[in-house]
C-alpha cells in the first residue's frame, strides 16, 4: 500500500508545471500529475526513538525501583557437539 507521501510529487524524477508535471525517470518523458505513485518517491527518514527505562512502583511493598536492562544472550542447547 502507497503511503499518503509517497507519489511522484515527491520523486526526484519529476518536475511540476502547473497542473500537469513531467515524469523524466525514462528516456521517454511522460505527463503526469504529482499525486499519481510509480514507486521511484524518496524515503521519508523517520526519527530515532531511544528508550528509557521507567521506574517500577510495587504496591505490596511501598517501595519504587528502577529495572536493571536486561542483557540478552544466546541459549546453551541441552545436547552440544562434543
Amino acid at each position: 500500500m502507497a503511503e499518503s507521501d509517497s507519489n511522484c510529487g515527491n520523486c526526484r524524477f519529476y518536475r511540476s508545471q502547473q497542473i500537469m508535471g513531467i515524469c523524466r525517470l525514462n528516456p521517454q518523458q511522460v505527463n503526469k500529475h504529482e499525486k499519481d505513485w510509480c514507486g521511484q518517491h524518496l524515503a521519508i527518514e523517520t526519527p530515532k526513538v531511544d528508550l528509557v527505562s521507567l521506574p517500577v512502583y510495587d504496591i505490596t511493598t511501598d517501595q519504587t525501583t528502577q529495572v536493571p536492562k536486561r542483557k540478552y544472550e544466546r541459549k546453551s542447547h541441552a545436547k552440544t557437539s562434543a
